[in-house]
């Protein structure tokens, strides 16, 4: 299923490298309050500390102050993953979701992967969609997705982030971006810890 519309996907496929980037961290960082629940329920806080600290990188990166992180985020981003996956607490696939949208973003500021952008506004829609799935016990159709409030709210959320990155105002954007994909502390998914 298409959740954004034509113009949108169109306006996804145009952004430059720079806004590819800007468009997949800031997806990324609004799943990150699923992968602290996830930390939060398995005992494992300091596991969200260090997403937390990817993260930090990639906005650091973005605002132009840092630009040797690649690497190292690689390597926490691998270890994080093996940690998750080797655990399976409660919130675990919800964990793993947060951290494909972040590798993402990560493939996204060293520009190796092919429209980073669509990735994440995919993966994002998808991750919502299992989430209304588990809530329901089955699958939701097209029709009940596309009513879903979250689905709603997502799309608002990555509509109003393509209006704002595609804006030739100057000044410096990361941090509006960054309030933007914080969204209170509420995720895609509409967990929030506050």
């Amino acid at each position: 299923m298409e959740y954004l519309g034509k113009t949108a996907y169109r306006w996804l496929g145009r952004m430059s490298p720079l806004q590819q980037f800007m468009f997949a961290l800031a997806v990324a960082g609004h799943a990150l309050p699923n992968f602290a629940m996830y930390a939060e329920n398995a005992g494992r806080g300091k596991l969200a500390v260090r997403l937390r600290g990817i993260a930090e990188a990639m906005w650091d990166d973005l605002g132009g102050k840092t630009d040797d992180f690649a690497d190292e985020a690689e390597k926490s981003l691998a270890a994080l993953r093996k940690e998750v996956t080797e655990d399976g607490s409660f919130g675990a696939e919800a964990a793993l979701n947060a951290l494909d949208l972040m590798e993402n973003a990560l493939e996204a500021s060293t520009m190796r992967s092919v429209s980073p952008a669509r990735v994440a506004s995919d993966l994002s829609f998808d991750i919502i969609a299992s989430a209304e799935a588990t809530r329901k016990g089955e699958p939701l159709t097209d029709d009940e997705l596309d009513e879903s409030a979250l689905v709603n709210a997502e799309r608002d959320f990555e509509v109003d982030l393509i209006r704002f990155i595609r804006e030739k105002s100057g000044g410096p954007k990361h941090e509006r971006l960054r309030e933007m994909s914080d969204a209170d502390g509420v995720s895609n998914i509409g967990i929030s810890l506050a």
